[in-house]
């Protein structure tokens, strides 16, 4: 009877950690939302409407002699376009030219209501790196004219033919062709970043004042729209969204700066917690036999530590080619503390259990 009531109880165990696991796999690489591509043609003036997840971005890498050309002798780029928000404080790419090289791409982003241009990832501003950046004073302006030239001597900023920053140098170039340029609209690679609004104009060429430039990047609007995906030769606008790049175990700081940071923290620690529990059950009644006790507690702890380690690292592994999800290196430490986490209280709470136990029988020994 013993070991039929022992079987049961280890069967029962097995059930709840693939129900366990079973769930913990579908949360974890389960879409938030649809990846349908939010960006459509505005019927008025033809122009690209961007939703909260939409993208638009070259079919071809940019042509790489232009690119140097540009990068030597100077270049413009102008930008026509009407924000949905003022308020967003996050970094918001309106135009990113990227090679796969974060420290070298170059970002047209709206924050608040300011215009930042930008080589490299120091959105923070904490490195300190080269930026030049613009106001938008008239907020109900509808469409903001944006013109950036850049040369060996000057990086200007003009909007609405009436403001201007300009900065001493070359603040910012495009990045380095060797690998491919490619051009993104309202997003990165990795889906992050996405603005919202309407884009009319997009122009990239030289500065020389020719009768018809050659210009590496040419989108003007259209009335009434277009139907079809794309909106000329280069430009591909996929009815579904899908990775350009995957990053695989960023490695996301610890901290806590948001209530979203603090709830996604909490979720991946104690959500890894029941696992460490019934793990740890179904470890203890395997016939592993010490001398010391403890021998047996680490080999419960150790092989907790690894099976969390695996399942979280399968979980942030395809998670990276997921569109709505982000595979994190804090993830997998969070998740892998959480589940030895809950071994150790299982254990904890069984060592407790013999302590009480065995004072409670000392206890009617003593008044025997």
């Amino acid at each position: 009877m013993i070991t039929l009531s022992l079987l049961k109880k280890k069967r029962m165990l097995l059930l709840m950690l693939s129900v366990l696991v079973v769930s913990m796999l579908y949360v974890g690489l389960r879409e938030d939302i649809p990846s349908r591509n939010q960006v459509s043609f505005s019927q008025s003036n033809g122009a690209l409407v961007f939703g909260e997840r939409g993208l638009a971005y070259s079919k071809q890498k940019l042509n790489p002699v232009q690119i140097d050309h540009l990068n030597n002798s100077g270049f413009m780029i102008k930008l026509t376009f009407s924000p949905v928000s003022y308020e967003n404080s996050n970094f918001q790419f309106l135009v990113l030219l990227s090679n796969g090289e974060t420290s070298e791409q170059l970002i047209i982003a709206q924050v608040r209501d300011y215009i930042i241009v930008m080589n490299g990832d120091d959105y923070n501003y904490r490195k300190k790196s080269p930026r030049i950046s613009i106001k938008l004073k008239d907020r109900f302006k509808g469409y903001q004219q944006l013109t950036l030239t850049v040369d060996q001597q000057t990086t200007k900023l003009v909007l609405n033919n009436n403001i201007t920053v300009q900065k001493n140098g070359q603040l910012v170039q495009l990045p380095n062709p060797k690998k491919g340029v490619k051009l993104l609209l309202s997003g990165s690679e990795l889906l992050e970043n996405n603005w919202l609004g309407e884009i009319e104009l997009l122009a990239i060429g030289p500065l020389e004042s020719a009768r018809e430039p050659q210009l590496l990047v040419d989108f003007v609007a259209k009335s009434g729209g277009q139907k079809n995906n794309l909106t000329s030769d280069w430009l591909l606008i996929p009815k579904t969204l899908t990775l350009l790049k995957h990053q695989v175990l960023e490695a996301s700081p610890f901290k806590i700066n948001s209530k979203s940071a603090l709830h996604d923290i909490l979720i991946n620690f104690f959500g890894f917690m029941p696992f460490g529990f019934v793990l740890c059950l179904l470890l203890i009644k395997l016939p592993v036999s010490s001398s010391r006790t403890w021998y047996k507690s680490a080999f419960i702890l150790f092989m907790t530590f690894l099976c969390a380690f695996l399942l979280s690292f399968i979980i942030e592994y395809r998670q990276a080619w997921l569109v709505t999800r982000h595979s994190s290196l804090r993830d997998l430490y969070l998740n892998t503390l959480g589940g030895v986490a809950g071994g150790v209280l299982i254990l904890l709470t069984i060592k407790l259990n013999e302590c009480l136990s065995r004072r409670r029988t000392e206890n009617n020994s003593d008044q025997i």
